[in-house]
């Protein structure tokens, strides 16, 4: 059964059954996404599977937003740990320096690995698992849809 999850920075979950065939409109996506004051969100891609089973999508402005870093969205995706790993992240937004220059391959590397560089997913994230994918030309294959309903509260 097709569904989605929205999951907050504060590790609510909002969960919601779709029917066979029919699939989320694009402004029900941006509303679902959207932080606290916003009205719709500008929504990003962070991660699909080719065959259509799985998509997730983020609030595009986080970070200009300074949105809440999302761990428990961040583990239910697969997302990379942190460099001190799950048990000792504390939120912190990552270490991306705007631009570096390297003159050779090996030093770049030597820099990653004193230095790695890191990125937290931010504020609400939305997954969709089990909806119909698209065709060989690349339309959906699900009807598009919209509902006021965003889904029902999860307490974890």
């Amino acid at each position: 059964m097709p569904h989605t999850e929205i999951i907050y920075p504060d590790g609510s979950k909002r969960v919601r059954q779709w029917t066979q065939g029919e699939r989320p409109t694009y402004e029900w996506l941006r509303r679902a996404i959207a932080a606290e004051g916003q009205e719709n969100a500008y929504i990003e891609s962070i991660a699909y599977t080719v065959e259509g089973d799985l998509e997730v999508y983020a609030n595009e402005e986080g970070r200009l937003m300074d949105l809440s870093a999302n761990p428990a969205a961040m583990k239910a995706i697969n997302w990379p740990a942190p460099p001190e790993g799950w048990e000792k992240y504390d939120g912190h937004m990552g270490n991306q320096p705007m631009v570096q220059f390297f003159t050779t391959p090996e030093e770049m590397a030597a820099a990653r690995r004193k230095n790695p560089q890191w990125s937290p997913v931010v504020g609400p994230v939305l997954i969709m698992r089990g909806f119909g994918g698209t065709d060989e030309e690349g339309e959906y294959t699900d009807t598009e849809v919209t509902h006021d309903d965003l889904g029902t509260l999860v307490t974890w």
